[in-house]
């Protein structure tokens, strides 16, 4: 986990500095000027940052691979079974496009 956060090629990272960024920023020229950083509302800031914003929707990608990269070996043996090879060739293309989504990329 701390390979992804430290990258700093990937997404998350950056993702990083500038909500840091953005935080000191707020410290130096603050909206509200008697606000607080650690207050009572503190931890809902926190939970809205993380549940509404990019981390979440980084986090549901990182598990979402996870999980397809655990799934793929089962998806490769239903090859076999031939499923689609009396569909006609337009659904075969259409269900051929729409699993080529979910394969792992090589970088």
């Amino acid at each position: 986990m701390l390979q992804i956060l430290w990258d700093t090629r990937g997404y998350f990272f950056w993702l990083l500095v500038i909500s840091a960024g953005c935080l000191i920023a707020e410290r130096i020229r603050p909206w509200r000027y008697g606000q607080k950083l650690f207050r009572r509302e503190f931890l809902q800031d926190l939970f809205w940052l993380i549940f509404n914003g990019h981390y979440f929707g980084v986090l549901f990608a990182y598990v979402t691979a996870f999980l397809a990269q655990a799934v793929w070996p089962v998806m490769d043996a239903a090859k076999s079974w031939n499923l689609l090879g009396g569909q006609p060739i337009l659904v075969q293309v259409l269900v051929y496009f729409l699993l080529k989504d979910f394969q792992k990329k090589n970088s």
